[in-house]
């Protein structure tokens, strides 16, 4: 896992430093938590290198159902979801700052294997084409729930 021995033994340092004493499933729950913000942090990162949740919890170092657990507790999400999210964050993110990159290059630097798959999960998930985000995105400068969340 991302979280090594050492954050934990600081973290329980940390608390008891400043007089707050941590029983076992506190310490447990505040390890859990570092661990699924870690998880998220790396996708972030890595989106371009992880295309399935599978693919995600062996980045991190765990099993699915371990991943989605954290994932879960941390941000009331599944994994799943969590990871569609950035996903689109990513390709609104790069439209934003290459607007002459085209659906070919968002797609593969946003974890896709091409435009077609770009297409699908922008059609599935969030009911809108590439072409539509981006003409909403560069031009129109319309709000959030004008393009798909």
């Amino acid at each position: 896992m991302l979280v090594t021995d050492l954050s934990i033994i600081t973290l329980m340092y940390s608390c008891t430093k400043m007089g707050v004493q941590m029983n076992n499933k506190e310490i447990k729950k505040k390890r859990d938590s570092l661990k699924a913000q870690q998880a998220v942090s790396l996708l972030e990162q890595e989106i371009a290198k992880i295309r399935y949740v599978k693919d995600w919890a062996l980045f991190v170092g765990c099993s699915k159902t371990t991943l989605n657990h954290l994932v879960k507790a941390e941000f009331n999400v599944s994994a799943k979801s969590k990871m569609k999210t950035i996903r689109f964050k990513k390709i609104k993110k790069m439209i934003r700052e290459h607007p002459d990159f085209g659906c070919t290059a968002v797609a593969i630097e946003s974890g896709l294997k091409n435009e077609r798959e770009l297409y699908k999960f922008l059609t599935r998930n969030f009911e809108i084409n590439y072409t539509k985000l981006r003409f909403n995105l560069l031009w129109k400068k319309g709000t959030d729930s004008e393009m798909g969340r």
